[in-house]
């Protein structure tokens, strides 16, 4: 419990950080369209794809309820260090009593700071801003100041949706995962001669993830996991070792604000009120210990088909129907319900 109140003040200060840096005009935030979210099952806890300067999300389902807070501190800062130490990201994350620290690294090309990002910025051809001429009142010339201002606005915004065409993003992750107990004296509570609280450390999370933006409207991801995890914090559990992967389709579908490329919230951040569709199939099988499987399952299937509705920056969250295929050694199972996310993310400023 006393973990979940640590996270969840953890987000309430990032919401608080982001207020801070969401003043800075043309700050060109994008939340990403497969990004923080594109595990929502299996690997929410210990997924970083998001390249966001601060994302979060708080799921709510039937059996399963997680907090989670991703966040890059160098994009904090205007002078922003070169290569992978950039986009180091910092993870933590509950569910079910698992805490979950991580830590990452990745690369960005649809980043302004990229080389890609110089190349694009170099072949845009902004007007100057004239003076004001004798025979131009005061009047006519504010009128003017306030359409190239417009005009501007929508050339950098033009900027950042060229830069997110055709990129590519990659993210290595390491995740280290807590039982609830991880101190203390050692106790056999249900009086079968093994101490219940004997393992401190639950798992060990490796992963590689990519994504593929096509625009600010579509994109894939896919990823890599190796899991090495005990099944409880029991004395005499051995580590089975896991595999899996996952892949993530979304696409916007409808936009709620026709006017929205009028919008301080484009021009600040191309948001773009809307609802998304996507898909994502989740897969871990344990590869040996299956005795020692976490709640005897040894694979795992799980087809979530979602919808993000993208009300503002401040206002989204998602509702997903995961369908879950589950196998143990003597049978499969199979579970449905839907769970409901709500999210929040500010990346990082442009040029």
């Amino acid at each position: 419990m006393k973990t979940q109140k640590t996270i969840l003040l953890a987000i309430l200060f990032a919401i608080f950080i982001s207020e801070s840096f969401a003043q800075v005009p043309l700050d060109n935030i994008f939340n990403s369209i497969v990004g923080p979210n594109s595990e929502p099952i299996v690997y929410n806890t210990i997924n970083m794809n998001s390249f966001d300067l601060i994302s979060s999300n708080i799921q709510f389902s039937e059996k399963n309820n997680s907090q989670k807070l991703v966040v890059l501190p160098f994009k904090l800062f205007n002078d922003q260090p070169n290569g992978l130490i950039r986009n180091l990201k910092l993870n933590i994350a509950q569910k079910n009593g698992i805490s979950t620290f991580g830590i990452g690294i990745g690369l960005d090309n649809s980043s302004p700071f990229s080389k890609r990002g110089d190349d694009i910025f170099n072949k845009v051809d902004i007007v100057s801003k004239r003076v004001q001429s004798e025979d131009e009142s005061d009047l006519e010339y504010q009128q003017y100041e306030a359409s190239y201002g417009l005009y501007l606005d929508k050339e950098v915004a033009n900027y950042y949706e060229n830069l997110l065409k055709n990129s590519f993003q990659l993210t290595f992750g390491f995740n280290i995962s807590y039982f609830s107990i991880i101190g203390g004296d050692k106790v056999d509570l249900d009086g079968n001669g093994l101490i219940d609280n004997e393992k401190s450390i639950e798992s060990f999370n490796y992963s590689l993830g990519a994504s593929y933006t096509l625009n600010s409207s579509a994109g894939i991801s896919a990823s890599l996991h190796i899991v090495d995890k005990l099944g409880s914090a029991e004395e005499g559990q051995e580590r089975v070792p896991y595999l899996g992967g996952s892949f993530t389709f979304a696409k916007r579908i409808l936009v709620l604000d026709s006017n929205y490329k009028t919008s301080k919230d484009y021009f600040k951040s191309l948001f773009v009120p809307s609802i998304i569709f996507g898909f994502t199939f989740e897969y871990q099988e344990a590869q040996k210990n299956f005795d020692f499987a976490k709640d005897g399952i040894i694979r795992q299937s799980v087809y979530t088909p979602f919808l993000d509705f993208k009300i503002n920056p401040k206002n989204q969250f998602r509702l997903g129907i995961p369908i879950q295929k589950l196998t143990s050694q003597n049978r499969d199972l199979q579970s449905l319900g839907p769970f409901i996310q709500w999210g929040f993310s500010i990346a990082n400023k442009g040029k």
